[in-house]
């Protein structure tokens, strides 16, 4: 009987490992490969990413943000070197999306103006 399993040996299932350490219990790991960081991590380029991309409000956006302030004690307590260098991001994926937001908002004021003033000339020709 274990207290946990985790499946899988990528950059999710090592940290998880990592911190379940620090507490007793059974822990069962599963890796289908023969090594772990053998798929997905193992493609990273090694580049932590800054959180500005997912959709504002939703989980992933908060762990992203979450997950890049803790890398620096995380590397610290694995004795891996981490540098932050920045990064120039392109921003026209973020721009199109508000661009996209904000015609989404003004399309129904103009739907909203337009039945009015449809409401109003309509109210207007039937007093005549």
């Amino acid at each position: 009987m274990y207290d946990c399993i985790i499946i899988g040996a990528g950059i999710s299932g090592c940290s998880l490992a990592f911190e379940l350490s620090k507490y007793s219990g059974k822990v069962l790991w599963l890796e289908k490969n023969n090594d772990v960081a053998d798929e997905t991590t193992k493609a990273n380029s090694a580049i932590i990413h800054a959180g500005y991309d997912p959709e504002p409000n939703t989980l992933m956006a908060k762990y992203n943000i979450w997950g890049n302030k803790i890398i620096p004690s995380l590397c610290k307590d694995l004795d891996v070197p981490c540098k932050n260098i920045g990064s120039l991001v392109d921003l026209v994926k973020r721009m199109t999306r508000l661009l996209k937001c904000y015609i989404s908002v003004v399309w129904k004021m103009v739907l909203k103006i337009s039945a009015l003033l449809n409401s109003l000339n309509y109210q207007k020709w039937n007093q005549i």
